[in-house]
Formats: C-alpha cells, structure tokens, sequence
C-alpha cells in the first residue's frame, strides 16, 4: 500500500470516529475486499 493511500485511509478513520452519528445506509449485500470489511469492523469497534 502506498504511503498516500496510508495517510488516506488514517485520515478517513479519524475523521469517522469522530463523527456524533455514522450512518450505513447500504452495502448491497456484495462482498467486500479483506481491506475493506478490515476498515469497517474498526470503524465499528472504535465507536
């Protein structure tokens, strides 16, 4: 990965644990790749 994405991807993790009230709308039921559905079961154990 590189180092733009990793600064990118802390950036965005920051930024959605400090939001008052994160809303998921839709996933659509697809399969995500492993370095997404990471992303997101951190989101979801940060909050």
């Amino acid at each position: 990965m590189p180092a733009a994405d990793i600064d990118t991807r802390k950036e965005l993790m920051h930024r959605l644990n400090r939001v008052d009230l994160l809303v998921i709308e839709d996933l659509r039921m697809r399969r995500l790749p492993s370095t997404a559905a990471e992303d997101l079961l951190e989101v979801f154990t940060r909050r």
